[in-house]
């Protein structure tokens, strides 16, 4: 009777241990993502949804635009595969980070690509018409962020500010890309 006392004991203490980890990593995943947090719940912050609708109206592109569809299928594909992501004036690649991930790569950004990774151009394309496409969209990322100053939402989960003062570009990133932890659990 004892030992079973003794074993209850003890099991109560490390499920509280435990339930005191959990917390504390919680606490922390909230701390280390509350940056993209305030900036997606600011005044300002444009969505992925608000900026492909009003890519959608200025271009008068239907949602469902077969080339539209192919070309940001891609970039999400050349995404999750952690290869560079070509914008005109910054470039989306990925790099080691604790504070977010002692085993994931995280979305960073740069002004130039690294020559040693895979890129997926969201500038050029082979077809004229795909071209011509991300030319619009990306005119209009640039005047939402250059001009407007503006927080935007470029891809799912992916925030880009512009610091006018500094003229620097900052990334942002959702939890959500982590496997949702920020140690690369599961």
């Amino acid at each position: 009777m004892k030992l079973l006392s003794l074993l209850k004991s003890k099991f109560q203490r490390n499920t509280s241990e435990l339930d005191q980890m959990i917390l504390n990593k919680m606490k922390f995943k909230q701390q280390v993502f509350k940056n993209y947090k305030d900036i997606t719940s600011g005044p300002d912050f444009i969505s992925y949804d608000v900026l492909s609708n009003q890519f959608f109206i200025d271009n008068n592109i239907s949602k469902s635009n077969p080339l539209w569809n192919k070309v940001t299928v891609q970039r999400d594909k050349n995404f999750a595969d952690k290869n560079q992501i070509l914008f005109p004036r910054f470039v989306i690649t990925f790099t080691m980070n604790t504070r977010f991930s002692t085993t994931d790569l995280i979305p960073t950004i740069k002004l130039n690509n690294d020559p040693n990774i895979q890129t997926f151009s969201f500038v050029k394309s082979e077809d004229p018409r795909i071209e011509k496409m991300l030319t619009a969209f990306n005119a209009l990322v640039e005047k939402l962020l250059m001009t407007q100053e503006k927080p935007v939402e470029i891809m799912p989960g992916i925030v880009i500010s512009f610091d006018k003062l500094n003229r620097l570009f900052k990334l942002y990133f959702s939890d959500k890309l982590l496997n949702n932890t920020t140690d690369g659990s599961k």
